[in-house]
């Protein structure tokens, strides 16, 4: 809210992954905003993925009241837009759910020196494309930690703390609908919220509808993945799906991996690799797809996206098998082993390979995990395939 009365600020940036509660902040600001009287008028709109620039401007010539506005006409309608806004002293103008730069003056919003009255806050999931608007704060709404989000959760829903030292079956359910919340803020005061004053039936309900309603929140994280600019870029997000949940991915094990799949053009040297790898990552970041990590030189991926990234990367085109979030006594079936290209698997006390690999020379046994790339091997009986990272 002080951004907004900052006089110098005239584009405003909310970043941070689908789901994190970016819509739902500005529609709180927009909220305080009315209450506060801070704005001649509040314009809302949303941008979408699909970004049509006519659409947009219906959007704002309704909120607006612009009478016998229809037509398909883009610089009429900038002319009949930025006429209304002028005539406004202050406007604050929300984009919801911008994908790429988009052409204020395209449509009509005057800003900056053309009208030091008017706000203009949008939300996105990269911080590229907030840059890109030529933002002058951002702010970046992020996943809660466990405890803070634990906390809130038990605002949301009511819960007492009493007797959490020896917790009954309601709480340790109620303690799984929070965790499945994966720390989102508006998923945690949405179901939390809901859930007040529910029984035990309520809550495990809940607990089955929230595991399957993931399957459509992925959806968002999809659109993510499929707006990244580069297969490169794809790849390596995809790598990250191949540790354990809330796993420390060191980096550098990405550049080794990289190298070892082959999967930067016109690379000479483990350098170039590292670089290539380096700013891939920070890409990554940037959109929310992977996140920061309080270990140095590695980074993270969130349960649900990791979720989906498996999801992404288990596809034919892909074939990646990773089976690491629980220990394996015995090699999975010849069949399906043979129909994938990168394997990650979590394994205990198999120091051998079945023999449909009993060609493969394993390499050093250090941690918990095997990491094994079989790209090309069905083309040639004779060619081998590429060992990225054998660990146990």
């Amino acid at each position: 809210m002080e951004a907004l009365t900052d006089d110098s600020i005239y584009v405003i940036g909310i970043c941070g992954m689908g789901g994190v509660g970016k819509t739902t902040m500005v529609k709180e600001v927009a909220k305080k905003a009315e209450e506060k009287k801070m704005f001649d008028i509040i314009v809302m709109v949303v941008v979408s993925q699909n970004q049509n620039l006519i659409t947009i401007q219906d959007q704002i010539a309704k909120i607006l009241d612009l009478q016998n506005f229809g037509g398909n006409n883009l610089p009429t309608g900038a002319g009949k837009i930025r006429s209304k806004i002028l005539s406004f002293g202050r406007v604050l103008v929300i984009l919801d759910d911008v994908w790429k730069r988009l052409e204020l003056n395209d449509i009509g919003i005057p800003f900056g020196d053309n009208h030091k009255g008017c706000k203009i806050v949008m939300t996105s999931r990269s911080e590229d494309v907030c840059n890109g608007m030529d933002t002058q704060k951002n702010f970046e709404v992020g996943v809660l930690h466990e405890e803070e989000a634990w906390n809130l959760f038990k605002e949301m829903a009511g819960i007492s703390d009493e007797g959490t030292s020896h917790p009954t079956n309601l709480q340790l359910t109620q303690i799984a609908v929070a965790e499945e919340c994966g720390g989102l803020p508006i998923a945690i005061v949405t179901v939390g919220r809901a859930l007040r004053c529910k029984n035990k039936y309520s809550w495990d309900s809940a607990l089955e509808q929230l595991r399957s309603l993931w399957s459509k929140t992925s959806v968002e994280w999809m659109k993510s993945y499929d707006k990244l600019e580069s297969d490169e870029a794809k790849k390596c997000f995809l790598l990250c799906s191949l540790y354990p949940e809330d796993f420390d991915i060191p980096i550098e094990y990405l550049v080794r991996y990289a190298i070892g799949i082959e999967l930067f053009q016109s690379i000479d040297s483990v350098h170039q690799a590292r670089n290539r790898v380096y700013s891939t990552v920070d890409n990554l970041k940037k959109c929310y797809l992977l996140m920061e990590s309080e270990n140095e030189e590695c980074i993270k991926m969130h349960d649900v996206v990791r979720d989906v990234a498996i999801s992404i990367a288990s596809r034919e085109e892909h074939s990646f098998l990773v089976r690491c979030d629980e220990v394996l006594t015995e090699w999975p079936q010849k069949s399906r082993l043979q129909k994938n290209t990168v394997i990650s698997l979590k394994v205990n006390g198999m120091y051998w390979l079945p023999s449909f690999y009993s060609w493969i020379a394993m390499l050093d046994y250090q941690q918990s995990h095997h990491m094994i790339s079989t790209k090309g091997c069905r083309r040639s009986k004779y060619k081998r395939p590429q060992i990225v990272s054998t660990k146990e």
